[in-house]
C-alpha cells in the first residue's frame, strides 16, 4: 500500500503545480463538479478492481479527483464567502475533508472485519 500512496501523490503533483494554468478561463464550480465525477468513478473502479494492476490504474484518477478538489475549493470559497471569513471557510472545508477521510477509513475497516476480506 505504500507504493500505492506514493503513486497517488505522484498523480496529484502535476495538477497542483499547473492548476492556475489549467483553471484559467474555467468556472471553479465546473472544476469542482469534474472533481466529484472523478471521485465517483475512482471509487467505482477501486470497488470493482480484480487485481493490483487495475487498482493502480483506478488511482490515476487521483489527479482529477482529490488534487483538483484541493486546488479548486480555495478559489471557490473565496468567491462565495466574504473575504473576512475566508480563512475560517477554508479551514472548515479541509477539516471536513479530513474528518470524512478518517470516518470512511473506520467504516471500511469495520466492513473488512465483518466480511472477512
Amino acid at each position: 500500500m505504500g507504493y500505492l500512496n506514493a503513486f497517488m501523490a505522484a498523480m496529484e503533483l502535476p495538477v497542483m503545480l499547473l492548476f492556475s494554468k489549467f483553471a484559467k478561463g474555467k468556472r471553479v464550480s465546473t472544476l469542482l463538479r469534474l472533481s466529484l465525477g472523478a471521485f465517483a468513478l475512482k471509487t467505482l473502479d477501486i470497488a470493482l478492481a480484480p487485481g493490483v494492476v487495475i487498482l493502480f490504474l483506478a488511482h490515476t484518477l487521483q489527479a482529477a479527483s482529490f488534487a483538483l478538489y484541493s486546488c479548486a475549493v480555495v478559489p471557490y470559497l473565496s468567491k462565495v464567502i466574504d473575504h473576512r471569513n475566508a480563512a475560517k471557510a477554508q479551514s472548515l472545508a479541509f477539516s471536513t475533508t479530513t474528518f470524512g477521510s478518517v470516518l470512511s477509513s473506520l467504516i471500511a475497516g469495520k466492513l473488512y472485519d465483518v466480511t472477512s476480506v
